[in-house]
């Protein structure tokens, strides 16, 4: 019986927490994507894609997040990666108008990543 309580604990902790169930690596490449992603928009698409202060901050947070979690050399080929894709996205003709779309959602991703990575740092 105790056995089962057990699992069950631990099923639920690792459903519960999307940090320990996605691991260090997928939370940066979602964190280094979407910043990516709302940078390049920002160079791109104009005023309407311009980024607030607000907007930074949570940017800001989670890459440093990112950046005190990882190894430097794997911070640095994420980066490159995620800019890659991200200058690949910004060659396609629907890339402004659907980054404006879905703008709040992946400022929304990238917090809560950076919350989980920082989280994550915590836990003993």
């Amino acid at each position: 019986m105790i056995r089962k309580s057990i699992c069950g604990a631990l099923l639920a902790a690792l459903v519960s927490s999307p940090a320990m169930a996605l691991g260090i690596d997928d939370l940066a490449r979602v964190v280094l994507g979407g910043n990516s992603v709302l940078k390049k928009a920002e160079q791109t698409c104009g005023t309407s894609s311009q980024l607030s202060l607000r907007d930074n901050a949570t940017l800001g947070g989670a890459i440093e997040a990112v950046r005190r979690s990882l190894a430097p050399d794997r911070f640095t080929t994420l980066e490159n990666v995620s800019r890659a894709d991200a200058d690949s996205q910004a060659q396609t003709p629907a890339f402004c108008t659907e980054t404006r779309k879905k703008k709040k959602g992946l400022l929304s991703k990238v917090g809560k990543a950076g919350r989980e990575i920082l989280l994550g740092g915590l836990r003993i």
